[in-house]
């Protein structure tokens, strides 16, 4: 099976924003009445005269206002997605979870901030990254837009899904757009084989050290030294060459959480990672958690264990397996065991502890939405790393040879009781997953009611994903961004500053061309990453010494703010006119409707 995408968004053909302040305008004069002082009066009596000159009544604004407001309405609701449009409404109304006053949730509504607290819009908007190894580059690119353009506060909670959850982590520590990006624009090539080291593949395959000749490196590991080596990332860069601002981000992790999404190899589903679960406490528990969603089975070294039960009396020296019926609950108390730190070896964790190791999270959710509208999430927008036109398929040939032969070394003969997981891999089933929802986001993307849930499909005989029991209640808006066809997918495993850099830009334009609201500006996404991302952008000062330039102003910051009432109410008409020439319907509200990708791959 191949899929391709058709992902085609709505692009209303004029900026929401201007209808947005006048509707902001016309509530509250509406709300005040005539008793409206200051501004608003003047506001109320440019109105009534513009009314007037249109031969309406002049002494009737409430019925005048009604009618504009209602016109508002309509427009913003059939041709805005409804993320875009709640991401311009809490940018234009200093909405979101750093707000400084926030109302309740209606009783027994979720929360996915993990507090009785909710937006003034009663909305919970997510943001979820797909990672990609270095295709991340993207995804990185998206963030650094949506740093730029102003919405990084109107999250409530970031989700990432591998490199995506890195990218969510510099977000949240508001470590853009030159610390997150240079990650990947001059960490990674600089670090070169010490990170990727494709000689390394032979351990990978279990040819034993045929291809790179290291005899000694079959006794120093038991799986091996990684072709990519994640401890150069997380131990080397981000805590010591270019250090992470971790107070940063606890302070905004408070308010904005970061859920770090790996795959549990024994449930056979996508695990949640998060300070509120107790999964990050410090900078190292942070790096674990990365790493368990990072870990690309086969190449980037072993599981990573997180803990789920204890014995009270059982220690590392006990030689009884702890009784199921004397466990309790852990996850708030220990820590993420690297399996670097146990035996050389052995597969298993300590004694006293049962733990689910963890994973990519590429085997049960690599684009990670279906997790945050489980979790209670309203609206999602979701960065996507792969172009849209980019044929999605089942591997075959030399590839599928070589993807299941290190499935099988590492799940068969390192792991001995991960057998479902290979199953699963041999299938394809992560594959029908990835397609399923790059079906599904763009249905949702493309028509702007449609409602997506968060349910997972079993997949195969021995399943793999399971349907949670509130699952299919959990309906969102899901709104994707991903790069256009004509642009060359950014290669997983290859560090090249310059295709990395091309890769940063494509991603920024797309999102950029995505939620910009000036129709003008649109597609001026590449002009403006240029301004950030030059061909002489300069080094990390950690590496060269230079310093880095000052991000540019966001230039296309709201001249709505400077329009008069008078002129808001003609830009509305106009948006009206627009809207009727182009043809485009006035009622697209539809109930979801069964889609490819609901009903299955085959």
């Amino acid at each position: 099976m191949e899929v391709c995408g058709d992902l085609h968004g709505p692009r209303p053909p004029f900026n929401p924003v201007y209808i947005l302040r006048l509707e902001q305008l016309l509530r509250h004069l509406l709300s005040n009445g005539e008793e409206s002082g200051g501004s608003a009066a003047s506001s109320r009596a440019a109105l009534t005269w513009w009314l007037c000159g249109r031969r309406e009544d002049p002494c009737a604004f409430e019925k005048g206002g009604k009618r504009l407001l209602q016109q508002c309405s309509t427009l913003l609701q059939q041709h805005v997605h409804p993320v875009s449009l709640l991401l311009y409404r809490r940018r234009l109304l200093g909405g979101g979870p750093f707000a400084e006053d926030s109302a309740c949730k209606p009783t027994g509504e979720a929360s996915v901030r993990g507090k009785d607290e909710a937006l003034r819009d009663g909305s919970v908007l997510a943001l979820a990254i797909e990672g990609g190894a270095m295709r991340g580059c993207v995804c990185a690119g998206m963030a650094v837009a949506l740093h730029h353009m102003g919405f990084s506060d109107a999250f409530d909670v970031i989700y990432g899904s591998s490199a995506g959850a890195l990218i969510g982590a510099f977000l949240v520590s508001r470590q853009l757009a030159y610390e997150g990006s240079c990650v990947y624009t001059d960490w990674l090539p600089y670090l070169g084989s010490r990170f990727l080291n494709l000689r390394r593949i032979g351990r990978a395959l279990g040819l034993g050290c045929l291809l790179d000749g290291d005899v000694l490196d079959l006794f120093r590991s038991r799986l091996g030294t990684p072709l990519v080596n994640l401890d150069a990332l997380l131990l080397e860069v981000l805590q010591k060459k270019q250090p992470f601002n971790f107070s940063q981000f606890q302070r905004n992790d408070l308010k904005q959480p970061l859920k770090v999404i790996a795959s549990g190899l024994l449930s056979l589903k996508p695990v949640t990672l998060d300070s509120a679960g107790g999964s990050i406490k410090d900078m190292a528990s942070l790096c674990e958690c990365l790493r368990a969603s990072m870990l690309l089975p086969g190449l980037t070294g072993p599981v990573v264990h997180l803990p789920l039960w204890t014995h009270p009396s059982a220690t590392p020296e006990s030689k009884d397996e702890p009784h199921a019926s004397s466990w309790g609950p852990l996850a708030r108390f220990l820590p993420i065991v690297a399996s670097s730190c146990l035996p050389r070896f052995s597969a298993e964790a300590p004694k006293a502890l049962v733990t689910e190791p963890l994973a990519d999270a590429l085997l049960f959710e690599a684009v990670p939405y279906r997790s945050a509208i489980a979790q209670g999430a309203s609206h999602v927008l979701v960065l996507r790393s792969r172009p849209d036109k980019a044929p999605v398929t089942r591997l075959k040939g030399i590839e599928a040879a070589i993807e299941m032969r290190m499935a099988r070394r590492f799940f068969l003969r390192k792991h001995h009781d991960l057998r479902p997981v290979y199953d699963f891999m041999r299938r394809r089933g992560h594959r029908e997953i990835y397609m399923r929802d790059m079906l599904r986001l763009n249905a949702a993307t493309n028509q702007i009611n449609h409602l997506i849930s968060g349910a997972y499909t079993a997949s195969g005989p021995a399943g793999g994903l399971k349907r949670g029991p509130h699952d299919s209640e959990r309906r969102a808006h899901a709104m994707a961004v991903a790069v256009g066809g004509t642009e060359k997918e950014a290669q997983k495993l290859k560090a090249d500053r310059g295709a990395i850099i091309r890769g940063v830009r494509s991603g920024f334009a797309a999102l950029w061309e995505a939620l910009q609201p000036d129709p003008a500006l649109r597609e001026k996404g590449l002009e403006e990453a240029l301004k950030i991302f030059p061909d002489d952008l300069a080094f990390s000062p950690a590496l060269k010494g230079a310093p880095l330039p000052s991000p540019p102003p966001y230039t296309a910051e709201e001249a709505s703010a400077h329009l008069t009432p008078e002129e808001l109410a003609e830009h509305l008409l106009q948006a009206v006119a627009a809207v009727q020439v182009g043809g485009e319907s006035l009622d697209r509200k539809s109930p979801e409707q069964p889609h490819p990708g609901e009903t299955g791959a085959s």
